[in-house]
């Protein structure tokens, strides 16, 4: 167990992720219809993990 707030816990992001996306299709419209669509992440830790880098 780490400590509150260590600078490793976004660490998981971190390598490349085949993602699905999900919108509504009608916004505030009372739609429960949504529209989904592939993504991909690339995540890369700076400055030894004390910042994240994310990439679409």
């Amino acid at each position: 167990m780490t400590a509150k707030g260590a600078k490793e816990d976004f660490d998981f992001i971190a390598g490349e992720w085949d993602l699905v996306n999900r919108r509504r299709t009608k916004i505030l419209a009372g739609a429960s219809e949504w529209d989904e669509f592939a993504g991909r992440l690339k995540g890369q830790t700076l400055l030894s993990t004390t910042g994240l880098l994310k990439r679409r």
